[in-house]
């Protein structure tokens, strides 16, 4: 939601909190933001879902995590006592993004698919998922699923372990042909597009076979799709000196394309500019560079530009951001 809000597109959120100083927060920060909260349901029977992600100076990073209300939210706690309501308020949007199901062991499945197909049907909105947190191939939450779904993203390793192909040792070991054999696994099941990153080696993006599943799934976006982009895309990535953090990457990587299906924009990939080198620890501080980016950008054209590319460079792991004292 917050790297939306910097794309300068129209964002709402639909989650559930604890009546908790965690969840006061988050709503005080998305509405600093501009970000809607009325669909923020908050709840005196659970407690606010918790991350704390430390990067550590080897440039890796953990994440310690207290699930709270993920545990227990399913379709009636998250649409709230009004579902009607709730759902005549998102029709106002254009896509429904909904994020990491292997976190919601009350939304996987058939009842997921079921939530996302009232969604669709009451609102006309397209479906996006992103799959962050797989962390076994023993159970597959997106079974009936992805039939549902307009944009799926999913790095190199969540994609083979949701395939059923176990843990991925190297990715190093799969050939473009591999790669676009395990895009076509997710295709199959009536998913519209899916975006699998690479990491170092950038991104595989593909479209169903099926124009139709297109233009279904993807609404007026999967029309313009057609008309702008190949059938299969690879993409490499930018190479930034220095240590890397790639906390978010996922997450802003996602808000970019959402962005771009909202607003029928074109990208261009051989435009670095406008190009955002962080020198600072963290996504907070590349969005607070977008942001004051884009606001140039907005003085000097009629739009801005929906494509942030952030290379988030981290010198110095043990240093804190001015912005953020």
């Amino acid at each position: 939601a917050r790297a939306l809000s910097r794309f300068h597109t129209q964002t709402a959120v639909l989650t559930v909190v604890g009546n908790d100083s965690f969840g006061e927060e988050i709503i005080s920060q998305m509405k600093e933001l501009g970000i809607d909260t009325t669909c923020i349901q908050v709840s005196s029977s659970v407690q606010t879902s918790l991350s704390v992600v430390p990067v550590y100076k080897q440039g890796g990073r953990g994440c310690f995590v207290d699930l709270g209300a993920n545990l227990v939210l399913d379709r009636n706690l998250l649409l709230g006592s009004n579902s009607k309501e709730t759902l005549e308020h998102l029709a106002q949007y254009k896509i429904f993004h909904f994020g990491y199901p292997h976190l919601l062991p009350m939304l996987q499945g058939e009842s997921l698919s079921n939530l996302l197909n009232e969604i669709k049907s009451s609102t006309q909105l397209v479906v996006s998922l992103d799959v962050n947190g797989v962390a076994s191939s023993d159970s597959n939450p997106l079974e009936k699923v992805l039939k549902e779904v307009g944009f799926m993203h999913a790095n190199l390793e969540e994609a083979f372990m949701l395939a059923g192909r176990g843990v991925l040792e190297s990715s190093d070991l799969l050939s473009r042909k591999e790669v676009e054999n395990l895009a076509d696994f997710f295709l199959s099941q009536g998913l519209a597009m899916i975006a699998i990153t690479l990491g170092k080696d950038g991104v595989c993006m593909k479209l169903n076979s099926n124009d139709e599943v297109v233009r279904d799934n993807l609404g007026r976006s999967g029309e313009w799709i057609l008309k702008s982009m190949a059938r299969t895309l690879f993409l490499p990535a930018y190479s930034p000196k220095g240590q890397i953090n790639t906390t978010g990457a996922g997450d802003a990587f996602t808000a970019g394309v959402l962005s771009c299906l909202e607003s029928f924009e074109c990208i261009s990939f051989k435009d670095r500019d406008p190009l955002v080198s962080v020198t600072q620890l963290g996504l907070y501080s590349a969005l607070v560079q977008i942001d004051e980016m884009s606001a140039q950008h907005m003085k000097n054209e009629a739009s801005p530009n929906h494509l942030f590319i952030l290379e988030e460079i981290v010198p110095q792991l043990e240093s804190v951001p001015s912005s953020l004292i």
